[in-house]
């Protein structure tokens, strides 16, 4: 009973580890086969590049009121993201990366066309411009 009270918990933790980095190691290779353009219905959080979710075929895309378009490199890196909203273009975002895969600079245009330039640093922080 000892043993169970004290090593029990132990490895359940161990084994709660394993398999989340199994899942992340899933993820990020499945990540790596996209390239070109992935429809998905929706995004989470606000964090830049956007964490797109859901993905949908293009004629499920097409039949709804909004969704997004990415588009991703042969490396997997998320390259830019339209949002379509009744058939428009709604927002579009694009991303630069150094030659290490960090994000360099995000371009987001709005809908009146208006430009928003974000700069990071090797930390994957936004530069803040005085």
């Amino acid at each position: 009973m000892i043993f169970v009270k004290r090593f029990f918990p132990s490895c359940i933790l161990i084994a709660s580890c394993l398999f989340a980095l199994g899942c992340n190691a899933e993820m990020n290779d499945s990540k790596n086969n996209l390239s070109g353009k992935v429809f998905f219905a929706g995004f989470s959080g606000y964090s830049i590049p956007l964490k797109l979710i859901d993905k949908i075929t293009e004629d499920e895309a097409t039949s709804r009121d909004s969704y997004y378009v990415a588009n991703y490199s042969e490396e997997g890196l998320l390259l830019g993201v339209e949002k379509y909203f009744q058939g428009s273009l709604f927002f579009k975002h694009e991303y630069f990366y150094r030659d290490n895969g960090t994000l360099k600079e995000s371009r987001i245009v709005n809908i009146e066309g208006r430009e928003t330039i974000n700069l990071f640093d090797e930390q994957r922080k936004m530069i803040i411009k005085d």
